[in-house]
């Protein structure tokens, strides 16, 4: 048994869609502990219910039953307002399309997330930006713009960005999806950094073994039911 304390805690969880009179049940009776300092996969195919499961991981959606326990706070029934909080406050994302704004520098990029967090007052996370642009290696492109780098550097700036409100836990979604092999590897050299020396819980979703195989644990999720 994991040592550290739960962070998300998921408990029988359902998802249902409806199309007319159409039941579509994506998630069944989803099981799934992550603890502070994890270093986790969630790997399963197209259609495996996986980006589904990012998704209420990350509080963008909610389970039709079960219950979710962030930190041993039952928060399956809160508002949209309360989930918002916890994802400005202690969730960081990263996209496969990385979801950079192209009209602002990196800098900006970065510390844009800051200006929704009540807790992280603006002076600090300027400083805190700056700090993560240098642990990423862009402090030489600070004031570059997105579309004056290539795939991997904005990943590199997307992975710094989730980090700025210091989330509890980062989510990232096919992070590698979109970059090539080289990219790739430096990009996984990072996550392994932050976990091991920073203690960054990460959860990866993705469809690719080989990027799952170097996440300390692997779960691996097929037709919405989860196998440990």
């Amino acid at each position: 048994m994991n040592g550290n304390p739960s962070i998300i805690k998921l408990e029988d969880i359902t998802k249902i869609y409806y199309q007319g009179k159409l039941e579509l049940k994506i998630l069944k009776n989803i099981n799934l502990e992550i603890f502070k300092g994890d270093y986790l996969s969630i790997m399963g195919p197209s259609g495996s219910g996986k980006s589904t499961l990012m998704n209420i991981l990350g509080c963008l959606d909610k389970a039709t039953s079960g219950k979710y326990l962030f930190e041993n706070r039952d928060i399956s029934n809160f508002s949209d307002l309360q989930l918002s909080e916890i994802r400005s406050q202690k969730i960081g994302f990263i996209f496969q399309s990385f979801n950079l704004l192209h009209n602002y520098n990196i800098f900006e990029n970065v510390v844009m997330p800051s200006i929704y967090n009540k807790n992280n007052p603006f002076t600090k996370a300027k400083e805190r930006a700056k700090e993560l642009i240098d642990l990423v290696g862009l402090s030489s492109r600070i004031n570059h713009r997105p579309n004056e780098l290539s795939g991997g550097q904005q990943q590199r700036v997307a992975i710094a960005r989730a980090l700025i409100n210091n989330p509890h836990i980062v989510l990232a979604d096919e992070p590698t999806g979109n970059l090539d092999s080289e990219s790739t590897s430096e990009i996984l050299k990072i996550f392994e950094k932050l976990n091991r020396e920073n203690n960054v819980t990460i959860v990866i979703i993705t469809h690719e073994a080989e990027i799952s195989k170097i996440t300390n644990r692997q779960i691996i999720i097929k037709d919405g039911i989860i196998h440990q």
